[in-house]
C-alpha cells in the first residue's frame, strides 16, 4: 500500500507547489546536519533548505515531471539529518526565488496545461503568512499561452453565467406577447423578431444580468489562482493583488485595491438600480395594457 501511495503523494505535492494550494514550512541549514525552521521572510536568503508541506512531507528531487516526497518529523522547530535528496538550493532575487534540487536541477512549472514540474530556469514568486511560505508559479514557464487565457475566460463565464441567465430570462419573459404577434402579422421572421422586438424591450434586464456577471467575474479568485497563478504584472487580478499585499503586510497598498473594488461595486449598484427602475416601468406598462384590453 505504501508503494502505491508514494506516487500519489508526489503528484499531490507537485500540484500543491505548482498551484500554490498548500502552505509550506522552510527549514534552513545549520550546523551538524540540523535544519531550523525560519519564521520570517527576511530569513529566507541564499542557501540550502528543506521544504515541508502541511502534511509533513518534504519535497525531494525532480523525477520526470513530478517531485519526490518523503515524510519527515519535526522536533522543536528543527529537522535533524534529513536525507540529502531533500535538500534544496534557494537563491533569492529581486523578483522572487529560484529553486534547485539536490541533483543540481533548477525547476519550473511544466508548460501547457500539465500539472507538473520540469527542469528549466524559472523565478518563483513567494508569499509569507503566519510562519509559512507559498511558492507561486503561473503553471506555465515563460509566456502564458493564448489557450490559458481562453480557459480563464471560460472559467469566469461559467461561474458568472447563472446570474446572467436568470436576469436575462426574466427580462424576456416580461416582453409583451402582443408585440410579437404584431410583428408576425407584419411578416417579420423569428430571427428579426428577436433582434428588432424582443431584445430592445428586454435590454434593461439583459444589461442588468451582464453587469452582475461582470461584478462576479471581477471578484473571481479561485479559478484565476488555479489556472494562471498569482504573478504580479502577468496574471494578478484585483482580488489576488489584495490577498498578496495583505499577506506581505503592505496594508496601505491593499487598501488602494480595496478602494478600487468598492468604487466599481458602487457603480454596479447604481447601474443596477437604474436598469431595474426601467424594467419595472416596462412591466407596469405591460400590466396596464392588459387591464385596458380586459375592459
Amino acid at each position: 500500500m505504501r508503494h502505491k501511495l508514494k506516487p500519489l503523494l508526489s503528484a499531490l505535492l507537485t500540484i500543491a507547489m505548482l498551484l500554490s494550494l498548500l502552505p509550506t514550512a522552510v527549514f534552513a541549514a545549520g550546523g551538524t546536519g540540523t535544519f531550523t525552521k525560519i519564521t520570517t521572510q527576511e530569513e529566507l536568503t541564499d542557501g540550502k533548505y528543506v521544504i515541508v508541506v502541511d502534511s509533513g512531507y518534504a519535497m525531494g528531487a525532480l523525477d520526470g515531471t513530478w517531485l519526490t516526497a518523503t515524510q519527515v518529523t519535526e522536533e522543536g522547530g528543527s529537522l535533524t539529518g534529513p536525507d540529502a535528496s531533500l535538500v534544496w538550493e534557494i537563491a533569492v532575487t529581486d523578483s522572487g526565488v529560484t529553486l534547485t534540487d539536490a541533483n543540481g536541477t533548477q525547476v519550473a512549472p511544466k508548460g501547457g496545461n500539465n500539472n507538473g514540474i520540469q527542469a528549466g530556469d524559472y523565478t518563483w514568486a513567494i508569499s509569507f503568512e503566519n510562519g509559512t511560505f507559498r511558492f507561486l508559479g503561473t503553471g506555465f514557464a515563460g509566456k502564458i499561452p493564448m489557450a490559458a487565457i481562453v480557459w480563464l475566460v471560460i472559467a469566469a463565464v461559467v461561474i458568472s453565467f447563472p446570474l446572467m441567465y436568470r436576469a436575462a430570462r426574466g427580462a424576456f419573459e416580461q416582453v409583451d406577447e402582443t408585440l410579437i404577434y404584431a410583428a408576425r402579422t407584419l411578416g417579420f421572421s423569428e430571427w428579426k423578431i428577436f433582434w428588432k422586438v424582443m431584445l430592445p424591450v428586454a435590454m434593461p434586464g439583459v444589461l442588468s444580468g451582464a453587469i452582475l456577471a461582470f461584478a462576479r467575474g471581477l471578484g473571481e479568485f479561485g479559478a484565476t489562482a488555479m489556472l494562471a497563478g498569482n504573478i504580479a504584472g502577468k496574471t494578478q487580478t484585483l482580488p489576488l493583488a489584495i490577498y498578496s499585499e495583505v499577506a506581505a503586510g503592505k496594508m496601505s497598498e491593499a487598501y488602494k485595491y480595496v478602494l478600487i473594488i468598492v468604487v466599481i461595486s458602487f457603480l454596479v449598484v447604481v447601474l443596477m438600480n437604474v436598469l431595474s427602475a426601467k424594467e419595472t416601468r416596462a412591466g407596469g406598462q405591460k400590466k396596464s395594457r392588459k387591464r385596458r384590453e380586459g375592459l
